[in-house]
Formats: C-alpha cells, sequence, structure tokens
C-alpha cells in the first residue's frame, strides 16, 4: 500500500527507547503490540478453525460498505449450508 495512503493507525511508530534496560534486547524494537500482531497472525493464519481454514487479514477501513455486505451475506450462507437441513433456518 502506498505511503501517502496508509492511515494514521497503521504508520509505524518510532522505536521505543524508555524501555527499561532489563527489558531491552541488542537492538530497538518497536512497541510490543506490532511484534504480539504478528506473532499472532503467523499463528493463525492457515490454521483448521471449526473445519475451516482461517486466513487472517482484515482492515475494514479499507472496504466499502458494499464489500462489507457482500462478505456477510456471503459468511451467512456459507453457515446455512453447513447447518443440518431440518435446522436450517431460511428465514432471510
Amino acid at each position: 500500500m502506498n505511503e501517502s495512503k496508509l492511515k494514521e493507525h497503521h504508520k509505524q511508530q518510532d522505536l521505543c527507547t524508555t524501555r527499561p534496560a532489563y527489558r531491552q534486547g541488542r537492538n530497538l524494537t518497536a512497541v510490543k503490540v506490532y511484534t504480539s500482531a504478528r506473532i499472532a497472525k503467523r499463528l493463525l493464519d492457515t490454521k483448521s478453525f471449526y473445519g475451516g481454514i482461517l486466513h487472517v487479514c482484515y482492515a475494514p477501513e479499507c472496504e466499502s460498505v458494499q464489500e462489507t455486505k457482500t462478505k456477510l451475506l456471503q459468511r451467512k450462507r456459507d453457515i446455512l449450508n453447513r447447518l443440518p437441513k431440518e435446522t436450517n433456518f431460511n428465514n432471510t
């Protein structure tokens, strides 16, 4: 994504220089939240979750309302198809 199009909260902040010495590694690093988010994505991406494969990638501020609506309707159809036929509620 182009630097000029990045939302303010997506821009990487300065490296942490106020971390106590006992918590600082060899190199200056960004705030721990960035690392935690990357680790969580790596651990969860392409993992089986309730019988489906997870793909962790979401930035709702970059989606239009129509894209979000389409995605939610598709998700509803997928769930209805997975339910047993006797409990399949088709009151859309």
